[in-house]
């Protein structure tokens, strides 16, 4: 079957839309279309009356969004296929409010968010004047969130451990931006074609072309270079080489499955793996003094950037043996709590 046939498949309405054609199936005298026509007005009612609540204008969806969230759910289902992992939870259309810009943009200084307590992707829509679909890039970043691995407490219905890699006590943020925008911009690059087919040339949210749809508004490059160092090093030293270990946190984000930590932590060392997994939370970190020493960095970003180039010397090919241990040592001292906090003993 081809990929266009299989997308098409994949059903954009959600659980409610599937009991919909269940019924009408069963029942010859069941009025589908007015049942699909009221479940739309339904969700359009509830979306509404919360970005009310909430203060937020969202902009009903297009059809093309609708279709867009259908394809990265196609290409989902077909990675975890190929990594060994079940489906996993459906991406129901209504879970993914676009936010007018305007009111987007006086509220969040990011383009995107997955909101894992209700369980809710929101983005910052398109610009009216510019590229309708410039934003599918954030959309499907914050769609990888919603279908990373979590457990639950059952008995309340709550994450209790850890979204992706973002650990509960504040582990595993750079990891988990770094896994889940490397996996978007696979899925972006390989489906490419199909997305210019439906949508036409790549282009960010400012209307320039780009060559994939993977390039549309690249995020976390410094949590990327250090994952892909870390990657390279651990390959090196476990698998000969052989790329291994990045299908391996793939697995342990979207399934809980492997023990891609382990084998990090094994490679990385105690002292060098609680720096990394300290990667994108500067709460770990005395901020005032790292940017007395690198004032040009400045705020928040300081620890994280920080950390990026020091794991990236630390593993560089061409740093001189003798000389790696110095920056990873000077940065121990900026640490804000004790390296006990931040040990994990696996997936």
């Amino acid at each position: 079957m081809s990929e266009e046939k299989l997308w098409r498949k994949v059903n954009p309405g959600g659980e409610t839309k599937r009991v919909i054609d269940r019924t009408a199936a069963k029942d010859a005298s069941y009025d589908k279309e007015k049942a699909l026509d009221e479940l739309g007005q339904e969700l359009e009612k509830t979306r509404r009356l919360a970005a009310r609540r909430l203060g937020v204008k969202e902009v009903a969806k297009s059809l093309e969004e609708t279709e867009f969230i259908g394809i990265v759910q196609l290409a989902l289902m077909q990675e975890r296929e190929r990594l060994g992992l079940p489906q996993g939870p459906y991406l129901q259309s209504e879970r993914v409010r676009v936010v007018d810009p305007v009111i987007w943009q006086k509220i969040h200084s990011i383009s995107g968010r997955y909101l894992d307590e209700i369980d809710r992707a929101e983005v910052e829509g398109p610009s009216k004047d510019k590229n309708p679909f410039g934003h599918f890039a954030i959309t499907s970043h914050e769609l990888i969130h919603q279908v990373s691995y979590f457990e639950t407490n059952p008995a309340i219905g709550q994450n209790v451990y850890r979204l992706g890699y973002r650990m509960r006590d504040g582990r595993g943020v750079g990891l988990d931006e770094a896994v889940t925008e490397g996996f978007n911009q696979e899925l972006l690059t390989q489906h490419s074609g199909l997305l210019t087919k439906r949508f036409g040339t790549p282009r960010d949210r400012a209307g320039n072309p780009r060559r994939t749809w993977a390039e549309q508004q690249p995020m976390y490059v410094d949590y990327q270079a250090v994952t892909k160092e870390i990657c390279r090093t651990v390959d090196k030293y476990l698998y000969n080489g052989k790329p291994t270990i990045w299908d391996n946190l793939k697995r342990g984000h979207q399934g809980g499955v492997g023990h891609a930590l382990s084998e990090i932590k094994v490679v990385l060392g105690n002292n060098v793996y609680p720096l990394f997994m300290a990667m994108g939370n500067p709460n770990f970190f005395d901020l005032k003094a790292c940017m007395k020493d690198y004032p040009t960095m400045g705020g928040s970003n300081a620890a994280w950037r920080l950390i990026s180039a020091r794991i990236n010397m630390y593993f560089s090919p061409s740093a001189d043996a003798d000389e790696k241990k110095v920056p990873l040592d000077h940065i121990v001292r900026y640490m804000w709590k004790s390296p006990d906090l931040l040990k994990t003993e696996g997936e």
